[in-house]
């Protein structure tokens, strides 16, 4: 693997953290500065303007409401017709008496959960 200089820290790092990779693209981009650096200086400015962010970000959510909750609608039924270990932990834990270290203790649980609500769903399934 080769080897750049980044300009900010002046150290040599792997090429691989000067890359960029976009959704759209399918090529990476170069970039001036290494991956490290601007996860510091994103953290820096997060740090600094923390409550003008969370304002935009609560601006912005308002402004797009119907976005923010289609978007939540299907994040949510993704994790419900894949029967995600945290969906089903949060079902163990709203509908039985669980706590959250009994689970833990006992994982086996989860997948008797996963597979009653598999049967409960093909029994609905059969009967429509």
């Amino acid at each position: 693997m080769t080897k750049t200089i980044c300009p900010k820290c002046n150290k040599k790092r792997d090429e691989e953290l000067f890359l960029v990779y976009h959704k759209t693209a399918g090529f990476p981009d170069t970039v001036k500065n290494c991956r490290i650096c601007r996860n510091e200086k994103n953290r820096l400015l997060y740090s600094e303007n923390k409550d003008i962010l969370k304002m935009q970000n609560i601006k912005s959510r308002k402004k797009n409401i119907n976005k923010y909750r289609k978007t939540t609608n299907i994040r949510n039924k993704k994790y419900t017709d894949d029967l995600t270990d945290g969906y089903v932990t949060q079902l163990l834990i709203k509908y039985t008496e669980l706590k959250i270290d009994d689970i833990k203790l006992f994982p086996e649980l989860i997948e008797a959960k996963r597979l009653l609500i598999q049967i409960n769903r093909e029994i609905k399934n059969q009967t429509t």
